[in-house]
């Protein structure tokens, strides 16, 4: 496991093509010409690239252990906490371990981990480690899609149709008369698929009926301080109906300092929490909450690693998992 791998880049450096054509060729997406297409794919093998990393363990010794990732950034967040409670259950009805990567890059390219495949969740672009941990010959599944799919070579992806419940829940306040929607994401420390997934759906919603889109970006653990400013811009700028809190705790947050301003949520405020928390937003009826099912979540990725693994599943794929919207 320690002999290099060629990656995409590799084979896009080799080419002088850009990581995404290479990747689309590869992968038969986009509108790439056919002799493309075969260049691309015959020099992927003279090169010896694998796509299907899991071919090759199969082929090769297991050592019963995956490894899990997380980044640095989000690790004190309950979601992750319960994401991991459910990857656990999962691997071990399997037969499987499951480890915590917390090296460096310079840690894991030196002495890889003893693992057979690798979970990802919530990758960001840029992340060093993530591209070591995506350079090992051992297959990657990722729960959240990469931004740039030709960076992070990953071999099976399992989302949330963040776009689909965000446009959902617009429609449920609307019908309550409710149309001025605001949006609260975290900034660009933590720009995931998710914060992409949720704009896209939070403006779409906003040209289709005529509204204009409100958008701010907050630190992950903003201070009080920051909260107020927030709220008085918020207030000034766009006096919501709705208000979309794209990260876990910030709408319970909220609660205390709209009160205090006379904009408690309630009939004419809907306070709205993206990713639910379990202990102050999910069951508290000031907050609709979108509960992610973050165990759920942490189950089906290692039952798609697991599938991969097994050769069950071929690389490249992707899976749906489902979040729980509140009752209309």
């Amino acid at each position: 496991m320690s002999a290099r791998r060629v990656t995409i880049v590799d084979l896009a450096a080799e080419l002088g093509l850009s990581k995404t054509t290479v990747s689309d060729a590869l992968h038969g997406r986009g509108r790439v010409a056919p002799e493309t297409v075969a260049q691309v794919r015959d020099t992927a093998a003279a090169l010896g690239y694998v796509g299907n990393r899991a071919a090759q363990q199969l082929r090769g010794n297991r050592v019963g252990a995956v490894g899990l990732y997380i980044p640095p950034v989000v690790r004190s967040f309950a979601f992750y906490m319960e994401f991991v409670f459910g990857a656990v259950a999962a691997a071990g009805e399997n037969g499987i371990d499951l480890v915590l990567l917390t090296r460096d890059e310079a840690a894991l390219r030196s002495r890889p981990p003893a693992v057979d495949g690798i979970i990802a969740i919530d990758p960001l672009p840029g992340d060093p480690v993530l591209a070591a941990l995506s350079a090992l010959a051992v297959p990657l599944v990722t729960a959240g899609r990469p931004l740039d799919p030709a960076e992070i070579d990953a071999d099976g992806t399992i989302e949330v149709r963040y776009q689909r419940y965000v446009r959902e829940l617009l429609d449920r306040a609307r019908g309550r008369g409710l149309q001025r929607p605001a949006l609260l994401l975290p900034d660009q420390q933590f720009h995931s698929s998710f914060a992409e997934d949720v704009v896209d759906g939070y403006r779409s919603w906003c040209g289709e009926h005529g509204v204009e889109p409100w958008i701010r970006e907050l630190p992950l653990h903003p201070s009080a301080e920051t909260l107020a400013s927030t709220l008085d811009a918020l207030i000034a700028e766009c006096d919501p109906e709705i208000l979309l809190c794209g990260y876990q705790g910030l709408a319970g947050r909220l609660v205390a300092p709209l009160e205090r301003i006379g904009r408690a949520p309630g009939p004419e405020l809907d306070l709205v929490s993206l990713v639910g928390d379990p202990v102050t937003e999910l069951g508290d009826e000031r907050i609709t909450s979108l509960d992610v099912r973050p165990t759920g979540f942490g189950r089906a990725s290692v039952l798609l690693l697991r599938d991969l693994l097994a050769g069950t599943a071929t690389a490249p794929t992707s899976r749906i998992h489902e979040a729980s919207i509140p009752s209309a």
